[in-house]
């Protein structure tokens, strides 16, 4: 995957997800955290595998907006998935 293929991908998990999850790509592996603290961090080997744990975890157990940490996500974005991953 080129430079600008993985950051292109990583603009759009984190347009559709980043509210609620804490993503990046470090040297060749993708990962994600859920931001309300539960949970530890994910791996995946590409940005659509990715794509869909974060999906599977997001559906299984909604990310709360405050977190038991006291965190407050923003709200000004919605859950909109880009099918263009």
């Amino acid at each position: 995957m080129t430079g600008a293929a993985r950051d292109a991908a990583l603009e759009a998990l984190e347009f559709n997800w980043g509210d609620a999850y804490e993503i990046g790509c470090e040297d060749g592996e993708w990962w994600f955290g859920r931001r309300d603290g539960i949970g530890g961090r994910e791996r995946a080997a590409a940005p659509d595998e990715l794509r869909r744990m974060i999906i599977a975890d997001y559906e299984f157990r909604p990310v709360r907006k405050d977190g038991p940490r006291g965190d407050c996500l923003p709200v000004g974005r919605r859950h909109r998935l880009r099918r263009d991953l």
